[in-house]
């Protein structure tokens, strides 16, 4: 399971299928479903997003949530996009309380269907604002759609105690393309200026394996 919380919104909880796997193609998607969620609720999206998340290589800090975050700003989806890896000790965060919670409670009872488990999450995750459960059943292929406009970015994915980057910003420049930049942090906590990286100045490929068929999803999401 995965979860959005959205800061003034609410939470949203995604339960995943083992079958479906797992990384940035999972964690993008249930990005882009809350977006996606918003819109259709005409919420605003704001100029600037900006997203928290685990300091985990595998789902969240590498290359493909820096190109999705990227896209959003080249779409003009937002002016600015950013993303921060939670230091350790983020474990008392709200989002992180949640999920914690969630499985002291849902190891209390037998759960014999899916919707009985949706059902539950959707109980148990009241005190957190919980606005929906979805259920899965594909995920969108972010890895193939950025693979052929994108090169490799490297030297952010260290542990979180030696020297890295953890905070990364995302914007056009005077040109139109998307910049990067992130600071990188050391043992000592210290801060060298930002390097900035231009990312890629135009997807013109076919996104038809990305198409959300929502009706109602206002077009400024769409892709």
């Amino acid at each position: 399971m995965m979860g959005v919380m959205v800061a003034g919104k609410g939470m949203y909880a995604y339960l995943v299928r083992a079958g479906l796997g797992g990384g940035s193609n999972l964690a993008c998607t249930c990005l882009y479903l809350t977006l996606l969620e918003l819109v259709q609720q005409k919420q605003p999206i704001g100029a600037h997003i900006n997203v928290l998340l685990d300091n985990t290589g595998a789902e969240n800090k590498n290359n493909y949530m820096i190109y999705f975050l990227a896209w959003l700003v080249q779409r003009g989806v937002c002016d600015e996009a950013s993303f921060f890896c939670m230091m350790v000790g983020h474990t008392y965060t709200e989002l992180d309380q949640s999920f914690s919670t969630l499985l002291t409670q849902m190891g209390q009872v037998a759960m014999y269907t899916v919707k009985d488990m949706m059902d539950r999450i959707y109980q148990y995750l009241q005190p957190y604002d919980c606005r929906d459960v979805e259920d899965l059943h594909c995920l969108w292929d972010w890895k193939a759609f950025f693979a052929p406009h994108t090169g490799t970015l490297q030297g952010f994915g260290t542990n979180q105690f030696g020297s890295g980057m953890h905070e990364f910003l995302l914007r056009k420049d005077r040109n139109g393309q998307v910049m990067s930049a992130s600071p990188r942090r050391t043992q000592h906590a210290r801060t060298t200026p930002c390097t900035y990286a231009c990312l890629f100045v135009n997807i013109g490929a076919s996104l038809d394996c990305l198409l959300y068929t929502s009706d109602a999803a206002d077009d400024s999401l769409r892709v």
